[in-house]
């Protein structure tokens, strides 16, 4: 399902994976409400494609768990943020609380997946 080690595909992969991120962290902001301009926007833009690069270029590199890990965590953090908004968790600071959680959760996802990409080199190897 995904491309193969160093395959020119790894670039659809970032454009699909920072739309699909980009497009949820727009989703919540509609949700709430939030008064959108050029800057959020592009925050926002950003904060996708950073959240996107990192895990396709350890993909574009043959590390395909790390991808698939932490691309499971970002989407696990957004639909967390999801439910932070829709059942209203915490009045009033939905909108920080929520990418205060998204932010948070991504480097976990990246510990996680460091840890099962070594776990998986020293199962080779033997």
């Amino acid at each position: 399902m995904l491309p193969e080690k160093k395959s020119k595909k790894w670039l659809n992969v970032l454009l699909i994976y920072t739309g699909i991120v980009f497009a949820g962290l727009m989703i919540t902001r509609f949700l709430l409400g939030t008064a959108l301009d050029a800057r959020l926007i592009l925050n926002f833009f950003l904060l996708a494609l950073g959240s996107a690069v990192l895990p396709v270029v350890a993909g574009y590199f043959g590390k395909s768990l790390f991808f698939k890990i932490y691309a499971s965590t970002n989407f696990i953090a957004l639909t967390y943020m999801f439910v932070l908004i829709v059942n209203n968790r915490a009045p009033g600071w939905e909108d920080l609380i929520s990418i205060v959680v998204y932010v948070y959760l991504l480097p976990v996802g990246a510990i996680l997946g460091v840890i099962a990409e070594v776990v998986q080199y020293f199962r080779k190897r033997k």
